[in-house]
């Protein structure tokens, strides 16, 4: 890394620290710019004045370079056009005049106002800007200047001037100059963050991404990944897994009992953990981020750039979000949103005005947290990291999660609330009428069918909720009133606009109102159903932050966790599973290290061969169909070597796999059939008899007979029909084996398929590529037998945990049975006519969830037709006895 900095300007000054060398660069480009401005016509010396009233007025005789208003540096063009606020095809001289503000029909209609007393000066002033403007030789050539000549004459000459400037350039306030939030760099938070560095350096976006998950199927063991990515890939690429790195484990404490769990310390010594792991993680970014303003240098393309790191957002689910605020996670807190504090009685409130919902920011929350009165608004009582790092409020910065916020939540809210709302108005009868038109809807490429219906909506996931809003607007239509189809309708609307790639402020605004509209048909059409009235922090966040977050900080897809859910699979659960389950974490992080090696290796090998080819002329072209036509002929009508007629003889070989070729059988018998003569159709007919033979399972003698005649019989019309064709005259060794030797093979060994290599072809990938692929090449043979070895032992540790509970069961009296699609109505009424103690509510209130959670580990899509048997009790094998009432001989 260089230790000296070189002006890139004046080519003379060298520096040592880089905050000295970001001065001077500053400094540089106002001097080379304003050389380069006088080279130049003095066209900008009119085009950086703001054409407001005052400045405009007082122009007066040409005024001295130093006099007039900067260009803007090198850099700062450059942050232009990163930031989208400026036409990409105007040069950079027109650039400096769409600083003209937008609302210049204001300007015209104070200009005419004050036609009478200014018109003595413009008229003083028309011969300066005309001498201007045909002094602009570099900017225009000779035709074009002789198109100005002819701008169109106004009738009020107090603008003539400036409708020079509108219509030369075509300004205009339109749409044109419209806001756009796409890509991170176009959001607020971003330009606020770059005008906090030097101008000569660069942000690094940091997106983090948290996430705690199980690490098998039973759920015993859990873990807390933490992802990192950067928010200056484009959202396109950065949705992509390889975009995503593994930062770490967060530590995840456990306590004793239940009591220790829900003790106010242990939840305070979580919270310290868990700030204090985050702080481990990302202070080495922030060490050299002091008052100097070092930052970081990174090596891109062979070329060294200094970045300035920044913790842009922080994707999570709703809890998630909590811990990094550190704000109460419970909807019973008096301010339960983390992102402002806002009332609980006016979570469901749609209109709330802006003083009813302060955002929270470090400065508000550090003076509650250094007061002591932290509960005032719902804070932990904890300090908060991210209070010390630069450009990030940890409140917005934790943005709404469209799966968690909509797919996951509001919209299964709105299901169920559909469910109970039909029910409500006439009984079964309607909620089955759903069911079965959804059932009725035909099958389509793109969409996926419910055969059972919505009866076990807890089982579904992100994306069946997703397929589900592409069918329920026609499900529900006419099946009760209009709101009902309308909300779903309003839902869509919504939906759809939050999907957008990119953003203009009308579009906002329409986005805005499409909430609104949603959220208060929901409210109105659903609040009887509610337990909680709507006081829902995701329906509060949803309705008055998400487009607050999208001006902040870009479109909603760039920061969903959608496209990170899938990275638990590759850094948390295969890991686990190929460890040994002791020291989990560090066996984990070295089978992540591992595979990230041999990724990056067999990267650079992919693309040792250069990317870009440069082919000579183009000898011929042919379709695939076609190939054989093509290779005959040209092999007769050209002078070719032996290794060339080799090589096209094995061309078509080498295109098809065994199994293209069985398949090929299949329909070759009919693709031939007439097309040349009879021999042709019968010798596949008689290879067909053959290979069919070939494939029995046993052979008997009588069987073996007519398999050789077979082979015989094939062979002989083989040999005669395409004689003339084999360069060695049939005399190949495959051949007389099959003919002479595979019928006493049988005899000798068993039936063919017990010593085919089709089963075996497929053992090289576990027994030698992988194994090769997660050894570091280093003595490969004895730490591939390592690799092998321990799968086997995993692998013969879960067949024996999988037969570990009993098959046999013996069960007592059966005290109820109900279908599953009746489970809510039965638990309401068995817990309603029964007296039943606080553990059996409990168990019968998590009922559901539990059940939810047992077929996904079966992976059990649909429960249609499941009947839920319930007994007093069953004896396992082993003589243990698990009870479901809540008394036994009359007590507890």
């Amino acid at each position: 890394m260089s230790t000296s900095y070189k002006c890139p300007y004046c080519n003379i000054r060298y520096f040592s620290n880089r905050n000295s060398y970001s001065q001077h660069v500053n400094r540089c480009i106002n001097l080379y710019d304003v050389s380069t401005e006088e080279s130049n016509t003095e066209v900008s010396e009119v085009t950086d004045m703001l054409l407001d009233n005052d400045d405009f007025n007082r122009i007066e005789e040409r005024q001295s370079v130093q006099e007039i208003e900067n260009l803007p540096s090198g850099s700062e063009i450059t942050d232009l056009f990163e930031y989208g606020d400026y036409d990409a095809d105007a040069s950079v001289s027109l650039e400096v005049i769409s600083n003209i503000p937008e609302r210049f029909e204001e300007i015209l209609f104070e200009s005419s106002r004050n036609e009478d007393s200014d018109v003595e000066n413009l008229q003083n002033e028309d011969s300066n800007i005309e001498r201007l403007q045909n002094e602009d030789l570099d900017v225009r050539s000779e035709s074009s200047r002789n198109e100005d000549s002819d701008v169109e004459e106004f009738p009020n000459e107090s603008y003539a001037d400036l409708m020079t400037l509108v219509t030369k350039y075509n300004l205009n306030n339109k749409i044109e100059n419209e806001q756009s939030y796409g890509e991170q760099y176009t959001g607020n938070w971003w330009k606020k963050a770059k005008e906090s560095i030097p101008s000569v350096a660069y942000i690094l976006s940091i997106i983090l991404y948290s996430d705690a998950t199980t690490t098998d199927t039973l759920g015993k063991r859990s873990l807390h990944p933490i992802y990192i990515s950067l928010g200056n890939i484009p959202t396109w690429r950065r949705n992509k897994e390889d975009a995503k790195q593994l930062l770490g484990y967060l530590p995840i404490l456990s306590a004793k009992d239940e009591r220790e769990k829900k003790s106010s310390e242990f939840k305070k010594l979580v919270r310290e953990t868990f700030h204090n792991s985050i702080k481990f993680l990302l202070d080495p970014l922030f060490t050299n981020d002091d008052d100097d303003g070092d930052g970081i240098e990174l090596k891109i393309d062979n070329e060294i750039f200094w970045f300035f790191p920044r913790v842009s957002t922080i994707i999570c689910d709703w809890p998630e979000a909590c811990t990094f605020s550190l704000t109460y996670k419970s909807t019973n807190s008096n301010y339960p949103c983390h992102f402002c504090l806002v009332s609980k009685e006016n979570l469901n409130n749609t209109r709330l005005r802006d003083d009813q919902m302060v955002l929270r920011n470090k400065e508000n929350m550090l003076q509650y947290y250094n007061n002591g009165t932290t509960e005032k608004a719902s804070l932990e009582p904890v300090f908060n990291y991210f209070w010390n790092i630069p450009n990030i409020n940890v409140y917005v910065a934790t943005v709404p999660d469209r799966m968690h916020h909509l797919d996951l939540g509001l919209y299964r809210y709105q299901i169920e609330f559909t469910k109970k709302l039909l029910f409500e108005a006439e009984g079964r009868s309607l909620v089955d009428k759903m069911n079965r038109r959804i059932t009725l809807i035909p099958r389509h490429s793109e969409l996926k069918i419910f055969s059972g219906g919505l009866q076990s909506i807890a089982l579904l996931t992100a994306d069946n909720y997703r397929n589900i809003m592409k069918v329920m607007v026609f499900v529900v239509d006419d099946l009760l009133n209009k709101d009902l189809s309308e909300v779903y309708v309003k839902w869509n609307e919504m939906y759809l606009l939050s999907r957008q790639e990119t953003f203009k402020e009308s579009d906002l605004k329409n986005f805005q109102e499409a909430i609104e509209k949603w959220a208060n048909l929901f409210i109105k059409l659903f609040g009887q159903f509610s337990n909680s009235d709507f006081k829902l922090p995701k329906l509060h966040s949803w309705v008055h932050h998400i487009v607050n977050t999208i001006r902040e900080f870009r479109a909603i897809n760039g920061y969903t966790t959608e496209t990170y859910e899938a990275l638990h699979k590759t850094y948390v659960k295969i890991p686990y599973c190929l460890s040994n389950k002791k020291d989990v974490e560090e066996q984990m992080m070295k089978t992540i290290r591992r595979k990230a090696i041999i990724k990056q290796n067999n990267f650079k090998k992919k693309f040792k061969t250069p990317l870009k080819f440069n082919y000579s002329s183009k000898l011929f072209e042919f379709d695939i169909s076609e190939a054989f036509e093509f290779i005959d002929k040209y092999k007769n009508e050209t002078n070719l070597d032996e290794k060339m007629i080799k090589g096209l003889d094995h061309f078509i070989q080498t295109l098809l796999t065994a199994d293209n070729y069985r398949n090929i059988m299949k329909v070759m018998v009919f693709v031939v059939d007439d097309l040349l003569n009879k021999d042709l159709s019968e010798v596949y007919v008689k290879w067909n008899e053959m290979y069919l033979l070939s494939r029995q399972e046993t052979f008997k003698e009588s069987d073996l007979k007519n398999f050789q005649e077979a082979i015989e019989k094939w062979a002989n019309l083989f040999i005669k029909l395409f004689g003339q064709f084999s360069n060695s005259d049939f005399k190949l060794p495959k051949l007389h084996s099959w003919v002479h030797h595979i019928v006493n093979t049988i005899r000798e060994f068993r039936a063919i398929n017990g010593y085919t290599t089709e089963t075996y072809e497929a053992l090289h990938k576990t027994y030698v590529k992988i194994p090769y692929c997660l050894s570091n090449k280093k003595d490969v043979e004895e730490q591939m037998m390592k690799t092998i070895r321990r799968k086997a032992i995993i692998k013969q540790n879960n067949f024996k945990k999988k037969f570990k509970t009993p098959l046999k069961f013996n069960y007592s009296s059966k005290l109820f049975e109900f279908d599953i699609s009746e489970a809510f109505e039965f638990i309401d009424k068995y817990k309603n006519e029964t007296n039943l103690d606080e553990k059996m509510i409990k168990g019968l209130d998590h009922f559901i969830q539990s059940l939810d959670s047992y077929f996904d580990l079966l992976k059990i899509l649909t429960a249609q037709g499941c009947h839920i048997k319930i007994y007093r009790s069953v004896t396992l094998e082993n003589r243990a006895i698990l009870r479901t009432t809540n008394m036994f001989h009359k007590r507890p």
